[in-house]
């Protein structure tokens, strides 16, 4: 992974290897409007909310690598990301799509 805009931080590069664990499952759900939500239990944060399936997993694709770049170069450990049989499939009447996010 190369990373070339960093503002005041020009010229760092991010090796594939600085970043073990790639691979995070990210849990989608639809609300009563219909819009589709998603977050990565795994990382903090890492939130997206839209119209679209589509839409939601390009933002949420963006927003998790921002946040794994964000503690590489800060230097923070990079968390580990659970299997999917430990993310749940619902809460109460709530139904969740899992997805596995592959970042790099």
């Amino acid at each position: 992974m190369q990373i070339n805009d960093l503002g005041d931080r020009t010229g760092i590069v991010v090796s594939e290897a600085a970043m073990p664990g790639t691979n995070y499952y990210s849990l989608f759900e639809r609300d009563a409007d219909g819009c589709v939500m998603a977050w990565v239990p795994d990382l903090p944060g890492v939130t997206a909310y839209g119209a679209t399936e589509d839409e939601v997993l390009h933002e949420l694709s963006r927003r998790a690598r921002d946040c794994l770049r964000t503690l590489i170069l800060d230097g923070k450990p990079i968390p580990s990301a659970r299997p999917a049989d430990q993310l749940p499939r619902r809460q109460g009447q709530r139904e969740f799509r899992r997805l596995l996010l592959i970042i790099g």
